[in-house]
């Protein structure tokens, strides 16, 4: 067997290549994008979330009503709640690094900003 003389296809080698072949040709995970564009859309979803929770001052008016307890109960559970929301929503996703240098008009392009230099 040559380079030029393609294998017989009833060879054992012919199969179990191919084989080996179309298993390393599997679906790519998805795009850095792609996660990038998950982990955003899963963290507003969380913040619209957040923002639907219930106000301190329906709370304080209506916590025995709704909820059976009293309202400083009612507001604990709901910033357990509102921390919990927001572990869930940044499972999973890594910190990004920082793309720039300190500045006076915070983070971007520009004279790092010193301290000293205004005192």
């Amino acid at each position: 067997m040559s380079w030029f003389n393609p294998p017989d296809k009833e060879s054992a080698w012919f199969w179990q290549t191919r084989r080996s072949m179309e298993a390393n040709n599997r679906p790519a995970k998805p795009a850095a994008a792609d996660k990038t564009a998950q982990a955003i859309q899963r963290l507003y979803g969380a913040l619209a979330t957040i923002a639907r929770y219930q106000s301190t001052d329906h709370l304080r008016k209506h916590s025995h009503r709704d909820w059976g307890v009293g309202y400083e109960e009612a507001l604990e559970m709901a910033y357990e709640n509102v921390q919990e929301t927001a572990r869930q929503a940044i499972k999973g996703v890594r910190l990004p690094k920082p793309t720039g240098t300190i500045t006076r008009m915070g983070l971007g392009p520009g004279p790092v900003f010193n301290a000293e230099e205004n005192a």
